[in-house]
């Protein structure tokens, strides 16, 4: 009975699902965009590709063109890569369709084998989520040319940033992560939000507090990057900066972001979010840049500064709300220089 029941939910989502993919317009949709690196070969980008075919009750997503499997730990497992696409689906269908794995069965997904999203073992795959985050912006962005009203643009890509060493204090080794929300991509009636893990993840800020209790390290600064949102009709959220001072002992870093070499892109003439920045000030008053991926050595009076890039605008700048304009200027999330740049601020001289 309780089979039974169990797969009348899944026909009954899948109809519902079903149903909604035939509100899209058939036709045939491709986006394509790029991670930085694989962590490895630091000098190669690795592009994701979709093409997505929309036909009556049917959606077949299609990642033939995507770049071949990597050295290093970038590539998706095929259930990661299709987590993706289903995340996008269920956001631009409805989100009140009982969420079950009826709601997959009218997608079909097409993974290349050996490509960086269904990669050939032996495979280093455990820092996937910046492969499966960029999987999900680009369907995102195809299905952007059918369901524009559905749509949102590029998210700033969230940072995280692992610490380890042992600490002089105490004698005691620690290791742990933190994890810093980027912009969110702007959407077709509201900006962005700020400094928001969103997309594919879930994740919290750890408060500066637990991390200095606990960790030879300061937080100096946490706050939002000004001008980091992409222009739009409606803003692309804002990244966020944060500042770890290093005060005792050797601290090994593992960091893991995205979107140093592409920026986040908006949709319908919204302008992309900023670039992420991530350096060390060292102690001798040397500037070092850090890769979205790669291991460095901190030392007391060391520096990390990183700034999570921002989300894409959505639509035309020059059609911004007055109110909206003048109150990012009062609140710091925009500059004056942006403002003359991008919009169009109606004072009573004009």
């Amino acid at each position: 009975m309780l089979l039974k029941a169990t797969e009348e939910l899944m026909a009954r989502s899948e109809l519902m699902t079903r149903r909604k993919i035939e509100e899209i317009p058939d036709g045939v949709y491709t986006a394509e965009d790029y991670i930085d690196h694989d962590g490895v070969e630091l000098e190669k980008r690795v592009k994701i590709k979709a093409t997505v075919t929309i036909k009556g009750p049917e959606m077949v997503v299609d990642f033939d063109g995507t770049s071949p499997q990597t050295k290093g730990p970038i590539n998706s497992t095929a259930g990661s890569s299709a987590s993706a696409v289903y995340f996008v689906v269920r956001s631009i269908t409805d989100p009140t369709i009982p969420n079950n794995a009826g709601c997959y069965r009218p997608i079909k997904i097409l993974l290349p084998k050996a490509s960086v999203l269904n990669p050939v073992p032996p495979a280093p795959v455990n820092a996937r989520i910046p492969t499966v985050t960029i999987v999900g912006d680009v369907v995102m962005e195809a299905m952007a040319k059918a369901m524009p009203s559905k749509a949102r643009a590029t998210n700033g890509f969230s940072a995280s940033q692992s610490f380890g060493g042992k600490d002089p204090l105490t004698g005691e080794p620690f290791v742990f992560m933190d994890f810093i929300g980027g912009g969110e991509g702007a959407r077709p009636m509201k900006d962005g939000t700020d400094g928001r893990d969103s997309g594919i993840a879930n994740c919290a800020n750890i408060p500066a507090e637990v991390i200095e209790m606990n960790y030879p390290l300061l937080v100096k600064e946490l706050s939002l990057w000004q001008d980091s949102g992409g222009a739009g009709r409606y803003r692309g959220g804002l990244g966020v900066v944060k500042r770890y001072d290093v005060l005792r002992g050797e601290v090994k870093l593992g960091y893991q972001g995205e979107r140093q070499n592409t920026a986040p892109p908006g949709l319908f003439g919204g302008q992309p979010g900023k670039k992420e920045e991530v350096y060390i000030l060292r102690k001798n008053g040397g500037k070092e840049s850090v890769p979205s991926k790669g291991l460095k050595t901190l030392y007391p009076g060391d520096q990390l500064i990183i700034y999570v890039s921002g989300g894409g605008g959505f639509g035309n700048p020059q059609e911004r709300n007055q109110e909206s304009i003048k109150q990012d200027l009062l609140d710091g999330k925009i500059s004056e220089e942006i403002c003359n740049k991008h919009y169009r601020l109606v004072t009573p001289k004009d």
